[in-house]
């Protein structure tokens, strides 16, 4: 049973769907982050990726802005890809993203090995995600997501670990550096 924050913000998204859909060029739209993973608290924003065939240009990029009612909470940045909206005094970060650099994505790192922590957390984005439109692609890229082979999972782990030093955690210790001693342990993860 998703909690009560959760709840709402799903039913916000599909109601933005609705809408979104009337763009063209629309292959998928699902709902990413905290909400997606039933962790959505109070102030919890809502994450709606969108995959496109082609990325939309800046002026489809303010007709969906208008078509939700939203405004920016940042100044535009075309070349980010995301917006940050508010609508209805709520925050929405739709990220739209092309249905080839996915692909490409997956196969970079399921295939090739090839990760950083923006690849690692698309993935991580496909594998909790909930469909909200496209179910068909979003269900083959999860497919495909769940393949992690083990090689892939060891190489990650090593590579990390190598960054990891048990003696800067004992230096930051002995400086009575909480904050940067919990840091480096977060930095794990």
């Amino acid at each position: 049973m998703q909690n009560s924050h959760t709840q709402w913000r799903i039913d916000f998204a599909r109601h933005l769907t609705e809408r979104l859909l009337a763009f063209e060029g629309i292959k998928a739209i699902v709902i990413a982050g905290s909400v997606a993973r039933d962790y959505a608290d109070a102030y919890a924003d809502l994450e709606i990726p969108i995959f496109w065939e082609t990325l939309p240009d800046d002026a489809t990029r303010h007709a969906i802005v208008a078509a939700l009612d939203a405004s920016f909470l940042y100044a535009y940045d075309g070349p980010a890809c995301e917006d940050q909206l508010m609508i209805g005094g709520f925050q929405v970060d739709l990220w739209h993203i092309s249905v080839a650099h996915q692909d490409a994505i997956l196969e970079d790192v399921l295939h090739n090995y090839h990760f950083d922590l923006s690849r690692l957390n698309a993935l991580d984005t496909i594998r909790s995600c909930i469909p909200l439109y496209g179910a068909e692609i979003v269900q083959n890229w999860k497919r495909r997501a769940r393949e992690y082979p083990d090689a892939l999972a060891e190489q990650i782990i090593r590579e990390h670990l190598n960054l990891f030093s048990v003696a800067d955690l004992f230096v930051l210790a002995q400086r009575n550096n909480p904050t940067a001693f919990y840091a480096q342990l977060s930095f794990l993860q």
